[in-house]
C-alpha cells in the first residue's frame, strides 16, 4: 500500500519554483497556521470565554435587597421630618440546598459543550485547509504539464513548418498545430482561474489577506501502510470531538435534570429591619419566609418538568450512541475511499502514462518519416496530456481521500509517532 501511495503521489512531487518564499509551506505548517489564525476559529474560541465565567457566578448568593419605608406621612406637608415612623429593611434570598452547586455544574457543562463545538470546527478547518492545499498543489502541477505540452506543440509546429517549406507537408498541418495551441490557451484560462481560487481559499483559511500570494508548496507525507479500519475506528472514538460534544450534551442534560429535582427543595427568605419613631425608642423587626414547592397545586408542574428533563437525558444518550456509530461508519467509508483512490492513482501512473508517452513518441517518429498523418500526432499529444492530467488529479484524489480519513479519525495519520502514542495510550 505504501508503494502504491508513493507511486501515485510522485506525480505531484515536481512543481515550479515559486519566487519570494525560500522555505516552502508544508501541510503541517499550514494546519498550525490555520489553527492559530483562522478568523472563524478565533471568533469561536472568543465566544467560549464568557461561558467560562458563569460557573463562578452561580456559586455566590444573589444580592440582598435593602429598602426604606416612611409610614404615616401627613398629606398636609411635604417635609419628611414631620413623619411619625421610618422603616429600614434588609432582605436576603437563600436558594435551596445544593441549588448553587447544581447551577454551577450546569454552567460548566454549557462551557464544555461550547468547547467541544470549537473542537469540531477545528477539525473541519483542518480538512478544509488540506483540501485547499491539495487543490492549489494540483492546479499548479497541471499548469506545469500544460506548459510542457505547449512547448512540445511549438516544437511540433516547427517540424510541420519545416516540412511545409520543403513541400513534404501541407499547410493544414501548420494550421492544426496553431489551433491546438489556441485550444490549450483557452483551457489555461480556466486552469489559472482555478489556481487563483484555490490560492484565495487557502489564504483565507490560514487567516491571511485573501489577496496575498501563497508561496511554494510541498508534497504531503503519505499515510503509512497497512491501513486497519477497525484500529482507526477505535482511535476515532477516542479522539472524535463529535463524540465528546455528544457526551457534553448528555452531561448538560443530566445537570438540567438535577436542577429540576432540586426545585422540590424549599427556598428561604430572611428579612430584618429597624423601625425608627422620632421621639420614641426604636424597634427591631425580623421575618422569615420559606417556599412550599410540594403544594398540591404546584407538584404537577414539578413532576412534568422532571419528566421533560429525564426524557432529554435519554435523548442525549441515544444521540451519543448514534454519533458513535456514525464515527465508525465514517472511518470505514473513508478507508475504503482512500484505498480505491490509491489504486486508481497507481493504475494511471504505471499504465496509462507510459502507454500515452509511447504513442506520442511512435507517432512523432512516424510523422517525421512520412508514415503517419499529422492528426495522429495531435491525437497522441492530446492522449498524453489527458493521461498526465489524470495522473495529477488521481494523485490529488489520494491526498483528498487521506485528508477525509484523517478528518474521520481525528489525527495526522502521516505522523507514525503520534499514531503509535495514541495506540499505546488506548491499550493501557
Amino acid at each position: 500500500m505504501r508503494v502504491l501511495h508513493i507511486a501515485a503521489a510522485a506525480v505531484l512531487a515536481a512543481g515550479p519554483a515559486w519566487a519570494g518564499q525560500p522555505a516552502p509551506l508544508t501541510i503541517d505548517d499550514a494546519v498550525r497556521e490555520a489553527l492559530g489564525s483562522n478568523v472563524a476559529l478565533v471568533a469561536g474560541r472568543a465566544s467560549v470565554g464568557p461561558l467560562r465565567e458563569r460557573p463562578a457566578q452561580a456559586r455566590f448568593l444573589p444580592p440582598p435587597m435593602v429598602e426604606a419605608q416612611i409610614w404615616r406621612w401627613p398629606v398636609t406637608t411635604l417635609n419628611p421630618a414631620k413623619v411619625d415612623m421610618y422603616m429600614f429593611m434588609g432582605q436576603q434570598s437563600l436558594p435551596a440546598r445544593g441549588a448553587r452547586a447544581a447551577e454551577a455544574a450546569m454552567a460548566e457543562r454549557e462551557a464544555e459543550l461550547a468547547d467541544t463545538g470549537v473542537a469540531v470546527r477545528e477539525r473541519d478547518t483542518v480538512e478544509a485547509v488540506t483540501r485547499a492545499y491539495v487543490d492549489l498543489l494540483v492546479t499548479r502541477r497541471a499548469r506545469t504539464v500544460f506548459d510542457e505540452t505547449l512547448t512540445a506543440l511549438r516544437q511540433l509546429s516547427d517540424v510541420s513548418l519545416a516540412r511545409y517549406r520543403t513541400t513534404t507537408g501541407g499547410s493544414q498541418d501548420v494550421l492544426k498545430t496553431v489551433l491546438e495551441i489556441s485550444r490549450l490557451h483557452q483551457d489555461l484560462i480556466d486552469l489559472d482561474e482555478a489556481t487563483r481560487t484555490a490560492e484565495v481559499r487557502l489564504a483565507t483559511l490560514l487567516g491571511r489577506d485573501p489577496g496575498s500570494p501563497v508561496g511554494a508548496l510541498t508534497e504531503p507525507p503519505p499515510i503509512p501502510a497497512p491501513v486497519d479500519a477497525r484500529a482507526l475506528a477505535a482511535l476515532a472514538e477516542q479522539r472524535a470531538p463529535e463524540l465528546q460534544r455528544a457526551a457534553a450534551g448528555t452531561h448538560a442534560a443530566e445537570a438540567s435534570l438535577t436542577i429540576a429535582q432540586l426545585a422540590r427543595r424549599p427556598e428561604y427568605v430572611v428579612r430584618g429591619g429597624y423601625m425608627l419613631m422620632p421621639g420614641e425608642a426604636g424597634a427591631l423587626t425580623a421575618s422569615f419566609g420559606v417556599s412550599w414547592p410540594q403544594a398540591p397545586w404546584s407538584r404537577g408542574r414539578l413532576d412534568a418538568r422532571e419528566r421533560e428533563r429525564a426524557a432529554a437525558v435519554e435523548a442525549a444518550r441515544a444521540e451519543t450512541a448514534e454519533v458513535r456509530q456514525q464515527i465508525h461508519a465514517a472511518v470505514h467509508e473513508a478507508v475504503t475511499a482512500y484505498e480505491a483512490a490509491v489504486k486508481r492513482a497507481a493504475l494511471v501512473t504505471t499504465t496509462l502514462i507510459p502507454q500515452a508517452r509511447q504513442v506520442v513518441d511512435t507517432s512523432r517518429v512516424g510523422y517525421s518519416a512520412g508514415q503517419v498523418d499529422f492528426l495522429t500526432v495531435i491525437d497522441g499529444q492530446r492522449m498524453q496530456l489527458a493521461a498526465e492530467l489524470d495522473a495529477i488529479y488521481a494523485g490529488g484524489g489520494v491526498l483528498i481521500a487521506a485528508a477525509a480519513l484523517e478528518r474521520a479519525v481525528g489525527i495526522r495519520l502521516s505522523d507514525p509517532a503520534a499514531v503509535a502514542a495514541l495506540v499505546a495510550g488506548r491499550e493501557q
